[in-house]
């Protein structure tokens, strides 16, 4: 559910606060409008309550994984942290990462469109708060 995008969730999140302003607009300034303005209203709140919460999470879990940025050519990302396990995708030197999990010789880190592989610690370098 909250593998959409940042700028994904917060459009949600702008569009729901629209609809709320249109919501109480018919159903406070519209005569006949009453049932309407009481459907868009609550599918307004629905969606502010689900953008909200997504968002939140999502900047949440970005701001605590750490970031690391790779300092080795041409960096196998697998599928497993073994040596012999498949190749997922290569990272270049310089390429800036989030850190997911740390097991002492092996991190599996994240590429900025979502691919997740294991890497060997020593091939990368934190940045930022540890």
């Amino acid at each position: 559910m909250y593998s959409q995008t940042l700028g994904w969730w917060t459009t949600l999140e702008l569009g729901g606060f629209w609809l709320v302003l249109v919501g109480a607009g018919i159903l406070f300034w519209g005569p006949r409008g009453r049932l309407a303005g009481g459907i868009v209203l609550a599918v307004a709140l629905v969606a502010v309550a689900v953008g909200g919460s997504a968002l939140g999470w999502r900047l949440r879990t970005e701001q605590v994984a750490p970031a690391a940025v790779v300092i080795a050519d041409d960096v196998e990302a697998r599928f497993a942290p073994l040596d012999d396990a498949t190749v997922h995708f290569t990272l270049g030197a310089g390429r800036r990462v989030r850190v997911r999990e740390d097991r002492d010789r092996w991190w599996l880190v994240e590429r900025a469109d979502g691919q997740q592989g294991w890497i060997r610690a020593e091939q990368a370098a934190r940045i930022g708060l540890p």
